[in-house]
């Protein structure tokens, strides 16, 4: 398989794409690029002004956006067939968040030029942006609201929920969630301490809804996260 039929693939498999015309995933594919990141790299810098939309081949990332002297905020984490820097598509302004790689990842970049003359030919290809905007919108609106009214316990199940969705995989009569977060970047996706974060975990753990293994979390009780995830605040800080 050559580099163009790859990209070309990879283009047919993403939903962001599959409003274009096989002519434009094509004309795509032939200018773009494969660009490799290892564990913590920076794939965007939030400030840096940026012209690239990212597609990810394979690896997953984090979103996170930093306001000093306020600590870090994890507002989502990325896998394989999603998109990123869509605001480059539309706008030269800065950029509004770190996209940190949280494992070895490989994406394709595409040029804002190629995909601004896609937007021109096709009206499909513009509806697929506003709809992927506007579900991020939706998704920062919600997370916005869980932080304001929710306690610990709503806002991690809710993050747990969203991630399970996303990237979990059945695992007996549970769902794994195999990412390779740290204990501080769970607390950064639920807005609390470290401290706090483990606690949640450990009275979830008594109560069978969660089991730590290693690296990943096992959810034994979905159903249940779903619902403490509606909750004001069953289980508090």
């Amino acid at each position: 398989m050559t580099d163009r039929e790859r990209k070309a693939g990879l283009l047919s498999r993403v939903p962001f794409f599959a409003g274009f015309e096989p002519a434009d995933r094509e004309h795509l594919a032939a200018g773009s690029r494969l660009q490799h990141a290892a564990e913590g790299d920076a794939v965007v810098e939030q400030g840096a002004v940026g012209t690239t939309l990212f597609v990810i081949e394979s690896g997953r990332v984090k979103i996170e956006t930093h306001t000093p002297p306020a600590d870090p905020v994890i507002l989502d984490v990325l896998g394989p067939g999603e998109v990123f820097g869509e605001l480059a598509l539309l706008t030269r302004r800065p950029r509004s968040a770190h996209v940190v790689a949280i494992e070895p990842s490989v994406f394709l970049c595409l040029d804002h030029r190629d995909l601004r003359a896609a937007i021109e030919r096709s009206p499909a290809v513009a509806l697929a942006l506003l709809d992927n905007l506007a579900t991020r919108i939706v998704g920062l609106g919600e997370l916005v609201r869980s932080f304001a009214v929710s306690g610990l316990g709503p806002r991690l199940a809710r993050r747990i929920c969203a991630l399970a969705a996303s990237h979990g995989t059945r695992d007996g009569d549970g769902v794994r969630l195999d990412l390779p977060l740290t204990q501080r970047e769970w607390a950064l996706l639920s807005g609390a301490s470290r401290e706090a974060v483990n606690r949640q975990f450990r009275v979830w753990a008594e109560r069978d809804l969660v089991k730590i293994e290693g690296g990943s979390l096992l959810i034994l009780n979905l159903e249940a996260l779903h619902k403490l995830a509606d909750a004001a605040g069953l289980f508090g800080e």
